[in-house]
């Protein structure tokens, strides 16, 4: 976790009523301790501070927080307590809206459950059902998944939530828009009648999510850490005008003028993703790509060296705008423009992950 943290000051913490006060590392119990450093964390990050002792309480809450902030440690510290690893059945489900979010929340997930007989499992299309059909079979705690493929387990009979204690929702937003809304509806004809721990993170909270949030949550408060900045100040906002047809060459001049050391360019659509990483291989420059048209061996194969810096620049669609963390990335390029305004924050929190500095440019058709 890096040192260069936005502190609590920089923030505008809008807080429930009855509202809890913040926690510290040192006050957390053991476990969630022991848990801490194993991941490397010297202390909490304002939104784990602020949402814990809401979460370690039972409460349904909305989290509000930046991109980049610390949410995934925010919801996977109260399961240390919350779940038991003597039942060998799923009792806590964490919704994400793509393959790279329920990966790496699987991984981080791991790393804290370590030594502590808990046990997850990621659950996501695009691959085959072998290895997800083994762990559910041998009994995990936590389930990690997207909701197509999750409800294709509850449909298959291979998936039951039966023991659920905890419902968690990560990038909200996406969870109930339109795309995703059908699938949760029909996730939630198989949640257990009794109350459960449910809670939704998100950098963003458009209207039509605080309408549905009622639908799945108890009373549904919301705990802001973004209010009034939903970005990051250290995070360096520039757009640069250019025509349609000099996109390409103007691209190749903000790689010499900005040099990067690690970027993602961003596309609309899979075909420009194909035509921009030409371009720029064929300027010389170390590029890869990222959109659904791959597999997920090979997704998951090219974040990966990505991450080992062995790709300097990754050309993607919005598949790779969503909770993926690479922390070394210095700049986020638009080469178009998104289609709202949810896409560009979680775009643009590509960069300045966990309070580092970053620049985020878009090039702007002056027509």
């Amino acid at each position: 976790m890096s040192e260069n943290i936005i502190t609590e000051e920089e923030l505008k913490i809008s807080a429930p009523e009855d509202s809890l006060p913040p926690i510290s590392l040192d006050k957390l119990p053991g476990q969630m301790q022991d848990a801490c450093a194993r991941a490397g964390w010297s202390r909490l990050m304002p939104v784990q501070a602020h949402a814990l002792p809401y979460l370690m309480a039972g409460r349904d809450i909305m989290v509000q927080s930046r991109t980049g902030s610390g949410k995934t440690g925010a919801y996977l510290l109260p399961l240390l307590s919350l779940l038991d690893p003597e039942e060998r059945a799923p009792q806590a489900l964490i919704l994400a809206p793509t393959r790279e979010l329920a990966s790496q929340v699987e991984h981080e997930a791991r790393v804290l459950f370590e030594g502590t007989g808990l046990t997850v499992a990621s659950l996501y299309g695009g691959v085959g059902y072998g290895r997800q059909l083994e762990a559910l079979r041998a009994g995990v705690q936590l389930i990690v998944g997207t909701p197509g493929r999750v409800l294709d387990h509850l449909i298959r009979r291979t998936l039951s939530l039966d023991a659920l204690k905890a419902l968690i929702f990560d990038e909200a937003d996406r969870m109930l828009s339109i795309g995703f809304y059908p699938d949760m509806k029909e996730i939630q004809r198989y949640l257990p009648r009794r109350p459960l721990l449910a809670t939704l993170f998100s950098a963003t909270y458009p209207q039509h999510v605080l309408n549905l949030a009622g639908e799945f949550l108890r009373d549904p408060q919301m705990l802001s850490l973004s209010q009034g900045q939903v970005h990051v100040a250290a995070i360096q906002h520039l757009f640069v005008e250019c025509g349609r047809m000099d996109k390409d060459r103007t691209l190749v001049r903000l790689m010499e003028t900005e040099n990067p050391t690690s970027a993602i360019i961003f596309c609309n659509t899979k075909s420009n993703v194909h035509y921009v990483t030409a371009v720029l291989k064929g300027f010389g420059y170390n590029a890869d790509e990222l959109s659904a048209d791959l597999s997920q061996s090979k997704r998951e194969d090219v974040l990966a060296r990505l991450r080992e810096g062995k790709v300097r620049l990754l050309v993607a669609t919005d598949v790779a705008a969503r909770g993926i963390d690479i922390p070394a990335l210095s700049h986020v390029f638009l080469y178009e423009p998104p289609e709202d305004r949810e896409s560009y924050i979680h775009r643009a929190g590509r960069t300045g992950r966990a309070g580092a500095v970053g620049t985020v440019i878009s090039l702007v058709d002056i027509m």
